[in-house]
Formats: structure tokens, sequence, C-alpha cells
């Protein structure tokens, strides 16, 4: 009967040291797909095109955030910048800082690549839900992208959503 107690007890040891370390590795790795899954629902993404084709990209992350509007900005295009311009519903920035490929800020965009030039953005807070960043270069292209700082669904009628 002891030789029974002393197994179960060895074997239930054992267990708990491996599903411990297993349940930490998994809620390690759940928390990191649920901020991916979290940035990937504030990034809004346009197409920069000419003559009907696509020469480009710019893609945008809203960052909440409790003084300001901020983005990170990423935009990939075949041409030069010759005149590039941020606005938020109609207004300038306060801040455009360019970043480097290796600034850990883009560690947050879900959509990142070496080729893109990247900007963090500072804008006046809105008090609308619902905000739309303007992205232009000079007079060859301008992009609009609107965010939600709330769930679409609450921005929806109720008839849309049942």
């Amino acid at each position: 009967m002891l030789k029974i107690i002393f197994s179960f007890c060895v074997v239930a040891i054992f267990l708990a040291g491996c599903s411990s370390k297993e349940n930490d590795s998994l809620l390690s790795d759940f928390k990191n797909k649920q901020d991916k899954f979290e940035q990937i629902q504030k990034t809004n993404k346009a197409t920069i095109s000419q003559d009907g084709k696509v020469t480009g990209f710019v893609t945008g992350l809203y960052q909440e955030d409790t003084k300001y509007e901020k983005f990170l900005v990423g935009i990939y295009t075949q041409e030069e910048f010759k005149n590039l311009q941020f606005m938020l519903d109609g207004k300038d920035p306060l801040k455009i800082e360019e970043l480097q490929n290796n600034d850990n800020r883009l560690d947050q965009i879900p959509l990142k690549n070496k080729w893109s030039r990247y900007f963090e953005l500072t804008f006046i807070k809105s008090d609308s839900n619902v905000i739309t960043l303007q992205v232009k270069n000079g007079k060859i292209w301008s992009r609009d992208m609107v965010f939600s700082k709330v769930p679409n669904y609450l921005n929806s009628k109720k008839d849309d959503i049942f």
C-alpha cells in the first residue's frame, strides 16, 4: 500500500512539474498572439496606384493614448517622396518622427518590411470615435485611412448588427 501511495506521489509531482512549465509557455504564447491580433485590428492599409498599376502601399497602426492621437505609419512606394504630408481629420500633426528600421517601436507593427519608411505621428486628441488619417505625397498621390477608436459594432446602428 505504501508503494502505491509513493508511486502515485512521484507521478503526480512529475506531471505537475511538466504541466506548470508548459502552461507558462502556452500562456506566454497566447498573450503574444492576442497582442498581435489586437494590433491587426487597429491597422489599416491603402494601396498606391498609378495608371491602374499598384506602385506601393501605406499601412497605419492606431495607438491608443490618453493625451494624443498616435499612429505608426509605413510607406512603401517606387516614387520618391516629393512633399510628404500627414493630416488627421484635416489637422496637421504636432510631431512627425521618422523611425529607423531597427527601432523597437516597429515591433508593434504586424505588417512591416525592411523596404518601407516608417513614421510615428502625434496629433491633438480627437473627440470623435471615427478618425481619418490622410497621407499625401505632394500632388502624386493621396490616401485616406479611416480608423475606429471603439469596436466597429459600436459605431453601427442596431439594425445593421442584427
